[in-house]
């Protein structure tokens, strides 16, 4: 039994498909000449661009939507190359987006006098592409790609040769085109961050494993339902747009629309570290969990330092006042006022470590610039040398530069570190001799003795450094 199958609408031969009610070819064949038997004719390859049918203003009315055009070919453009040249990419033959825009251009006005569709940068392609190409990890990062332009020399010999197989091509069911359509963008979709972020809505919360950084970072968790659900209706937003044809052609600015909304509206709703974790790039995510790592650790020494030498002050405080407890009447105002001084103390030590945490976060921005700079010179030595015929050299500078990088910022943070064990010393120092004026001019004043007691002496600076610096060293 023959089942009807719907099938590519394929021409004949090669030539225009454009076909002519007349001989002015101002009219399309049969749509407006549904009466007439055949067709005049097909319209010639080049198109004659100031046959305007009488109506000159169309070349000022076709502006507006040219704009519209323009912002949708240099976004769809855009994208692509930046996906593809990004740096977890590994792609080391650099980039050249402004060379790749003048050749769209050419090949944009190439069509338009033919009458072909534009051609731009297609992206689940070029991902495919840099995928097939690219050595992976068992985790799925790429360690390698094999730069070579012989694949899309190929891939587009084999599509010019279809223009000599129509016949051929004729045959091929559409079901089967778009099943490999949709074997492609399935093969895509596990990789992608926002599918990965729809399914979480469908998990238990106490089951959600943490292996990616908003899952382990961002809390509380409905943070990340949220963010999710504001992509997603900008998703559907989109899709609407695209498909709804009366207001279709405004559908790069609704994708222009996306920009502002990244940049001014959600910082409105997440902070910075929320909008790292969820939208950041790789580097930024991973320079963003080694200063986290690194303050926790830092942090948690330094509370377990203040944590003993608070503990020792209040021995020293209690053992003097122990001393005359057989002539001193025993109230808890001391006591308090001790405890009152110490949490002091341990406030402004805190803040004095803060300082050194806040510095890192003024040289992230200028690490940053620091590691694109290092990059642009990787790139320029890798020219260089196979301008020379010679091996590329290893990543070896970059990675010497991200390890000085992070050293300094350790030096930055161990640096406020030591400064607040500095000053929390000299108060100490400042506050045990006070204490010990004020219980002296006390027993004067009573006509009692007691015995000098000089609490035991607190390190200096320098062995408060050397642990401190044993503690950033490890």
């Amino acid at each position: 039994m023959d089942v009807p199958t719907e099938e590519l609408n394929v021409p004949d031969s090669f030539a225009p498909t454009f076909l002519c009610c007349t001989a002015s070819c101002t009219e399309y064949y049969p749509t407006d000449c549904p009466l007439q038997e055949e067709p005049y004719g097909r319209r010639p390859w080049v198109v004659n661009i100031f046959d305007l049918n009488g109506k000159t203003a169309a070349i000022f009315i076709a502006a507006g939507p040219a704009v519209l055009a323009f912002i949708l070919t240099f976004l769809d453009n855009g994208i692509t190359w930046h996906i593809v040249n990004h740096p977890s990419n590994k792609i080391t033959h650099g980039d050249a987006y402004n060379y790749d825009t003048c050749i769209s251009a050419i090949m944009i006005a190439v069509n338009s006098l033919l009458g072909l569709p534009w051609l731009v940068a297609s992206t689940v392609p070029c991902i495919m592409h840099i995928s097939a190409m690219a050595t992976t990890t068992k985790e799925g990062v790429t360690t390698y790609v094999q730069e070579s332009r012989l694949t899309g020399l190929f891939t587009h010999v084999l599509v010019l040769s279809t223009c000599f197989a129509l016949n051929a091509i004729k045959m091929l069911p559409l079901p089967v085109l778009y099943g490999v359509f949709l074997f492609m963008g399935l093969v895509a979709l596990p990789a992608q961050q926002f599918w990965q972020r729809i399914l979480l809505f469908f998990q238990q919360p106490s089951l959600i494993m943490e292996s990616t950084p908003y899952t382990k970072y961002v809390k509380p968790f409905k943070r990340v339902h949220m963010f999710t659900l504001i992509q997603l209706f900008f998703f559907v937003l989109l899709y609407v747009v695209k498909n709804w044809k009366k207001i279709s052609i405004a559908f790069p600015l609704f994708i222009l629309l996306c920009i502002p909304v990244r940049i001014y509206l959600l910082p409105k709703f997440f902070n910075d570290d929320e909008l790292i974790l969820l939208d950041g790039s790789p580097e930024e995510i991973e320079e963003w969990i080694l200063f986290n790592d690194t303050k926790n650790d830092i942090n948690d020494e330094a509370d377990a330092l203040i944590g003993e030498m608070e503990q020792k002050n209040i021995d020293d405080e209690v053992k003097i006042i122990d001393d005359g407890d057989d002539h001193i009447d025993h109230d808890n105002t001391k006591i308090e006022t001790v405890s009152t001084s110490v949490h002091r103390q341990r406030q402004n030590s805190l803040n004095s470590v803060g300082s050194g945490v806040r510095s890192f976060f003024d040289q992230r921005q200028q690490q940053r610039r620091e590691r694109q700079l290092s990059t642009q010179s990787q790139q320029s030595i890798n020219e260089y040398m196979q301008q020379n015929k010679q091996t590329n050299i290893d990543e070896v500078k970059p990675t010497t530069s991200a390890h000085r990088q992070r050293q300094n910022s350790l030096n930055s943070i161990g640096s406020g570190v030591r400064s607040f064990f500095d000053q929390r010393q000299r108060r100490e120092r400042q506050s045990s001799t006070q204490s010990q004026q004020s219980i002296n001019e006390f027993m004067q004043q009573n006509g009692l003795m007691l015995p000098q007691v000089v609490p035991e002496k607190i390190n200096d600076g320098n062995e408060s450094g050397s642990e401190v610096s044993d503690i950033i060293d490890s």
